[in-house]
């Protein structure tokens, strides 16, 4: 559904040339802007091995991915100041054991996680 501004010229404002919109318009101008604009949305994990060090691999950085983080603080005790202080990959094993070994994996997140993480050739008793 395509939105036109109202025609107010004397809603334009001098400093941005910005044209006010009516309350119940601003879903439709909002909703046509959005739709007109480019989105890129890059994840490190899905850059090509020619970006080095952008690019992110393995299973260490598949487990601390931040959806997995954010799960494991829901799931263990782990004060956020113990997990930040530990290796990368003593922050994997944490999450591995905390969500795939003491839990169910049935979150979106660890569901998605655990076809990769077998492709990894990651041992369920890690």
């Amino acid at each position: 559904m395509k939105a036109t501004l109202p025609k107010l010229s004397s809603a334009m404002t001098a400093s941005t040339g910005a044209q006010a919109v009516e309350i119940g318009q601003i879903s439709l101008v909002v909703e046509d802007v959005l739709a007109a604009t480019e989105i890129i949305d890059i994840h490190t994990h899905l850059f090509a091995p020619s970006f080095g060090k952008l690019g992110l691999w393995g299973i260490d950085e598949l487990l601390t991915y931040h959806y997995l983080e954010a799960e494991f603080f829901r799931s263990s005790h782990t004060a956020p100041d113990q997990y930040f202080a530990l290796s990368k990959t003593q922050q994997a094993d944490a999450i591995w054991r905390a969500l795939f070994i003491e839990n169910t994996p049935i979150s979106e997140s660890t569901r998605a996680s655990w076809p990769s993480s077998r492709l990894l050739v990651c041992p369920p008793t890690r």
